[in-house]
């Protein structure tokens, strides 16, 4: 369910990332931590939209800082 897209070849982790706060995104990160080899969540995290934007992108031009630095970390 977390690789699927929706129309604009958006997945959940870019939906969370632009539109949640800080918890619900951290805590879908923590799920597929839990059940997705790190291959697969790095997957997530680069997969790129119909606008050619990856999750860090989106991230970072939110002005989500912080949700940067817990992936990080």
């Amino acid at each position: 369910m977390l690789l699927a897209t929706d129309k604009e070849e958006r997945a959940v982790f870019h939906m969370a990332a632009e539109f949640c706060v800080l918890g619900v995104f951290q805590e879908m990160l923590n799920l597929a931590k839990e059940f997705l080899t790190t291959e697969d969540v790095m997957k997530l995290l680069v997969a790129t939209d119909n606008e050619r934007r990856t999750v860090w992108q989106i991230l970072a031009l939110c002005g989500k800082v912080n949700s940067l630095q817990k992936i990080w970390n």
